[in-house]
């Protein structure tokens, strides 16, 4: 009994993947207790992304997915991180067009933003996010915006720009 078959063309029904991202956050400055000429004193790596993703395909031209990604910043004087962040995201995406091999996506979805400061304060924010998809092969691209919300709040919206590449592994489950 074949339980996944992996393969290294993608003609399976499900897609795991790993990419790496550059990220531009849309709002993160009252996480930070200082003015926005002082804010040099971080290393901000919530531009450099990682997450991970399990897409499903329904039909010759939908597929479903689930990403869990994180991201991180940290005070360059201790090198302590003050920010931690992990977006989780639940989409749908429609194929657009295949050309020599590229498929090319576009759809959007929800995600969830649970964060987690230095003074160990934790909270989740709730959003959406909207894709374009490009995969040729085992090799994959995103780029992907998404916003968030916490109620009763106008400000700090952690969403934002993402660019991601990273590689797929395509299986069949039987």
């Amino acid at each position: 009994i074949t339980v996944f078959q992996g393969q290294a063309v993608a003609d399976g029904k499900n897609d795991v993947g790993l990419r790496v991202g550059y990220y531009i956050p849309n709002d993160y400055s009252s996480y930070f207790p200082l003015q926005s000429e002082q804010t040099e004193e971080y290393i901000h790596l919530d531009n450099v992304t990682i997450d991970t993703y399990i897409r499903r395909k329904i039909n010759s031209g939908l597929d479903v997915g689930f990403d869990l990604g994180f991201a991180g910043v940290l005070d360059k004087s201790d090198q302590n991180t003050i920010l931690n962040m992990f977006p989780i995201s639940i989409y749908m995406l429609k194929k657009i067009t295949k050309l020599y091999g590229l498929n090319l996506y576009a759809g959007g979805g929800l995600n969830y933003w649970y964060m987690e400061t230095k003074t160990g304060s934790m909270e989740g924010r709730s959003g959406y996010n909207m894709k374009l998809d490009f995969s040729y092969q085992l090799f994959v691209a995103e780029l992907v915006y998404s916003t968030t919300y916490k109620q009763n709040e106008t400000v700090t919206d952690v969403g934002g720009w993402g660019f991601k590449v990273g590689a797929a592994f395509n299986f069949v489950y039987k």
